[in-house]
């Protein structure tokens, strides 16, 4: 039983498990990225439509600008849109290598989200988001024996914007829109070596809250894409 390092488009996990299934590589490997580019391209559309609707409806609060000009959050998401692709990813693989090649027990380590905040005014907030994601789920061969681990993890670097449409002196409400690059790990067991693949990124946030006091608050977030389904941390303003 090997434990390795890999991701949804690990050449290491590709070769080593070619060797015991006799040839489901390239059928994996195809099933991995239709999962993959499947799941993205709809979670593209759907959050251009949902970053159209959050810009075109939300109501401008008073532009006055806020005597802290920036904002650092830190946070914590689960359920990423890279989650969704690696689970819809092995049930292709099964269904691909005719059960050869299959996957359970997936784990998410979730996302760890830092970001920065210029305070425009009352209403905008500019600025970007690094987020890192991961997680691991159990590899099985066609007697349902695990033969070692499929791994993956990336970084996101994404500029992003904050429209704020609530504001009260210990809460305030917004929604947030981030695009920018994801760059997935891949792992080569062979050459001991990783590759950084990039693919196209978003984040939006359809309803966001804050709550504290003036310069430390915590916040709690509800969306779609990279940083995940539902995101919670802390923020300080200065």
């Amino acid at each position: 039983m090997t434990n390795r390092n890999a991701h949804i488009f690990s050449k290491s996990s590709k070769s080593s498990f070619e060797k015991r299934t006799s040839g489901g590589t390239s059928r994996d490997k195809l099933s991995y990225l239709i999962g993959y580019e499947s799941t993205a391209h709809i979670m593209k559309r759907i959050l251009i439509s949902l970053a159209a609707a959050i810009f075109a409806f939300v109501p401008l609060v008073s532009a006055q600008t806020p005597e802290s000009r920036n904002e650092i959050t830190l946070g914590y998401g689960r359920v990423t849109v890279v989650d969704v692709a690696h689970v819809v990813g092995g049930v292709f693989a099964t269904a691909f290598t005719a059960g050869y090649a299959r996957f359970d027990n997936f784990r998410s380590y979730g996302s760890v989200n830092l970001e920065y905040y210029r305070v425009l005014n009352k209403t905008f907030s500019v600025g970007a988001a690094v987020s890192w994601f991961g997680g691991t789920a159990d590899e099985l061969n066609k007697d349902n024996v695990k033969v070692g681990n499929a791994d993956y993890s990336g970084f996101a670097v994404m500029p992003a914007a904050k429209v704020f449409w609530f504001r009260k002196p210990h809460v305030a409400m917004y929604s947030k829109l981030a695009a920018g690059v994801t760059l997935l790990d891949d792992y080569d067991e062979e050459a001991d070596s990783h590759s950084f693949d990039p693919y196209w990124a978003a984040q939006v946030t359809l309803a966001g809250v804050q709550f504290g006091g003036e310069r430390f608050r915590g916040f709690v977030e509800a969306g779609a894409g990279m940083q995940g389904l539902v995101l919670a941390g802390l923020s300080v303003s200065f």
